[in-house]
């Protein structure tokens, strides 16, 4: 089983710093033709709307779909279901509103062997 979750910034599904030599080792582990689960998550803050034109659903579905692009790109045999969770499933150290809590909660979860 593959849990590793992917940060990002406020607002923000560009994948940050890091993360697409993190994708490449994470798609070495992951079994030929295996089903992996890409979820998106946000913060529990509203997104100023009328700065940005989406919200946090939205957020959440495009930060699946950018993680999932650079696990296709690396490994096409995968079979990728992409979901935005929104702010409806806070991490384990998120929920809080701090600071911390709220960058843990600003997520991409890949999965498999679930």
């Amino acid at each position: 089983m593959l849990e590793a979750d992917i940060l990002f910034a406020s607002n923000a599904w560009d994948l940050p710093g890091g993360a697409a030599a993190r994708i490449v080792e994470l798609a070495a582990e992951i079994p030929e033709g295996a089903t992996v689960q890409v979820g998106g998550h946000t913060d529990s803050l509203p997104v100023d709307r009328s700065t940005y034109d989406f919200d946090n659903q939205r957020l959440s579905e495009n930060r699946a779909q950018a993680v999932a692009d650079a696990l296709a790109a690396e490994r096409p045999d995968l079979t990728l279901e992409v979901t935005g969770h929104g702010d409806t499933k806070p991490s384990a150290s998120g929920g809080g509103g701090d600071d911390a809590g709220n960058a843990a909660d600003r997520r991409v979860e890949p999965r498999y062997g679930d």
